[in-house]
């Protein structure tokens, strides 16, 4: 059996691509996202996924900030090896 879900949003920014997918709002009404980001540039095995409550913004504004996060992680991590 078959069953198809609903639509997930691909955002492409210059080297990433962000898929984004909304979940269950949190207690409180505000929304919730699943974000996984994949590089374009190379054939990689495993690709970061991330889980965080929206920030009212547009979701492809949505998509650039958790992108951003993750830069700043990456970054952190080269620095500290």
């Amino acid at each position: 059996m078959i069953k198809r879900l609903t639509n997930v949003e691909t955002h492409n920014f210059s080297n990433y691509s962000v898929v984004l997918e909304r979940i269950k709002n949190d207690v409180n009404g505000n929304a919730r996202y699943k974000a996984i980001i994949i590089r374009q540039s190379e054939a990689s095995t495993s690709s970061p996924v991330y889980t965080f409550g929206g920030h009212f913004m547009s979701e492809r504004e949505e998509a650039e900030w958790i992108l951003e996060r993750y830069l700043e992680e990456v970054k952190q991590n080269v620095r500290g090896l």
